[in-house]
């Protein structure tokens, strides 16, 4: 192969751009763009996962300083009785959590894996990324479930509140990652 083919014709080398200007530059070989594509997919599906966690973890981790349930907890004048339910219902949310965050992980492993040995988008690396999809998903849901499940204990009068809570925790959410990404 000359020195402008495979995978590495579309960087900014000295070679890639003499071979570009003498028109001769070799398209990418089919098997390189796939595991490139593949990749770049896996990678992307990846930040979408981290950014699905530390968006909904950010507002629902349990008695971390400005977590939802912290909020609900200091905010809304909760009875004993409340207060037993809402933890309750904070454990059993971080023992799923915790349980789909591990199929995430192994999820995530089981797609390194393929694509590193498949080099190709197969039906295994396809499923590997379904699996890390499903995870991501079911713990978004969840996520949802909870919030759902919290307010159900509450009056009508907490759950008023607990709905302006739950909007100003997802816009501020918002508004850090925006802030972040303007950085």
């Amino acid at each position: 192969a000359d020195a402008c083919g495979g995978l590495f014709a579309f960087c900014h080398s000295p070679a890639a751009r003499a071979c570009d200007r003498a028109g001769s530059l070799a398209p990418m070989p089919k098997v390189w763009r796939t595991v490139i594509v593949t990749a770049l997919v896996a990678f992307a599906a990846g930040i979408l996962g981290v950014y699905a966690g530390f968006t909904l973890r950010a507002a629902q981790a349990p008695h971390e300083p400005g977590s939802l349930d912290e909020i609900v907890h200091r905010e809304l004048d909760l009875s004993a009785e409340q207060d037993r339910q809402l933890t309750e219902i904070e454990e059993r949310y971080e023992t799923r959590t915790h349980a789909l965050e591990e199929e995430m992980r192994t999820a995530a492993r089981e797609l390194a894996g393929a694509v590193y040995e498949d080099k190709a988008h197969t039906p295994r690396v396809q499923r590997a990324v379904e699996r890390f999809h499903s995870a991501m998903g079911r713990l978004q849901d969840d996520a949802v479930a909870h919030v759902f499940e919290m307010r159900a204990i509450l009056t009508p009068d907490q759950q008023v509140a607990f709905d302006e809570i739950v909007r100003a925790e997802l816009l501020r959410s918002v508004a850090q990652d925006e802030a972040d990404d303007a950085r």
